[in-house]
């Protein structure tokens, strides 16, 4: 989720460590770039930089899973600040029962903070219930020397209606969870999710039950 211009540099970097490790982005194929890549990498700083770089910024992220996943953040602020040193990341942290009330109340109040980090399934969830609360990332997406890395399913299955509301770079959620308790529902080894079409037909009969949530399934 990001309402400042400059919180797109530090998505973009976030998406670059996590595609492809910590450290600069790797170059393409060749060890050449190409001048549509250097053309959107210049855009991206420039979208970052345009303001007078002696005026200090805070980056905010909302993150759930407290202060081991610190040094990640702190990662990603030291590449940020080689380029941009008046620029720092405030990572704060909610426990697993608040963090989605905290992030839905913020975002239907005052369009959220600048990055809330978080597992797919549940951004996805949220961009819903405030009817596309957060930013569209296909552009940060397309500025990331890693993108080939991100295939169609990824991107997929990290859109609501055709805007990308996650940074598709999760691939640790390898299970399916599937509710058993949807009244006029019966789960059973016959119309467990096996494949693609047992997935879907499940997901129609949860509609059907009364139960509209948006089930989605993530490849290890």
């Amino acid at each position: 989720m990001m309402k400042k211009r400059y919180a797109w540099m530090s998505a973009l970097l976030i998406g670059t460590m996590m595609l492809g490790g910590c450290g600069k982005p790797a170059a393409p194929e060749g060890g050449q770039t190409t001048a549509a890549q250097t053309e959107k990498s210049e855009a991206a700083s420039s979208e970052a930089g345009a303001s007078d770089k002696s005026e200090k910024k805070e980056i905010t992220i909302w993150y759930e899973g407290g202060d081991a996943r610190l040094p990640f953040f702190q990662a990603v602020e030291a590449e940020m600040q080689k380029d941009y040193p008046n620029y720092s990341i405030n990572a704060v942290t909610f426990d697993n029962s608040t963090f989605m009330t905290k992030v839905l109340q913020a975002t239907a109040a005052t369009g959220g903070v600048d990055l809330v980090f978080n597992d797919a399934s549940r951004i996805l969830e949220i961009d819903q219930q405030t009817d596309h609360g957060f930013m569209d990332l296909t552009d940060v997406l397309e500025a990331n020397p890693n993108k080939d890395l991100v295939t169609d399913g990824d991107k997929l299955l990290s859109s609501v209606n055709g805007a990308l509301a996650v940074m598709p770079v999760n691939r640790t959620i390898a299970g399916l969870g599937v509710k058993t308790d949807v009244q006029g529902v019966e789960v059973n080894e016959e119309t467990l999710p096996s494949d693609w079409e047992k997935f879907t037909a499940l997901g129609e009969a949860y509609k059907k039950g009364g139960n509209p949530r948006i089930y989605h399934a993530f490849r290890g």
